[in-house]
């Protein structure tokens, strides 16, 4: 009977498992990227990207704090007029009146708010559960940034 010493039994099974722990964050990222490189689609889609430099993307369930803090932003700040290069784009809600009861129709008669009926935004990496801001650059997506408790929305 061949027997293996315990210690190249252990080496084997790390080996394993840095193989399946590679394939499983490569498989993530490249999810991510595959998602992320549609954004220009997406966005082209829903709205004319290149007036906007910053898009915050507000989801309608996850962290309650998380969304809650964004949907403020987005009242208070979605009329001002040096808000007119950020676009607020509400996810999850099935009409534009159920929307309209949440936040009221002057927000989302709003030209800088786009609320997502079709359900375009309603895939990862934006159906997580919690709102992510992207930044733009002539219309394409430059960087793009998750809001969560341990990164918090700041001011845009």
């Amino acid at each position: 009977m061949n027997k293996r010493s315990p210690i190249v039994i252990y080496f084997h099974r790390s080996y394993i498992f840095i193989f399946a722990a590679a394939a499983i964050l490569w498989s993530c990222k490249s999810a991510d990227k595959e998602a992320l490189s549609d954004m220009d689609t997406l966005l082209a889609s829903a709205i004319n990207p290149k007036q906007f430099n910053t898009v915050l993307v507000i989801p309608s369930e996850g962290c309650g704090a998380c969304i809650t803090s964004a949907e403020s932003l987005m009242i208070e700040n979605c009329q001002k007029p040096g808000a007119k290069d950020i676009l607020f784009i509400i996810t999850g809600h099935n009409s534009i009146k159920s929307a309209t009861v949440r936040f009221g129709q002057s927000v989302i008669k709003a030209n800088n708010i786009f609320v997502d009926t079709a359900h375009i935004f309603d895939r990862p990496p934006f159906s997580e559960g919690y709102p992510m801001q992207l930044k733009l650059q002539n219309g394409r997506l430059v960087q793009y940034e998750e809001i969560n408790p341990r990164n918090p929305l700041k001011k845009i």
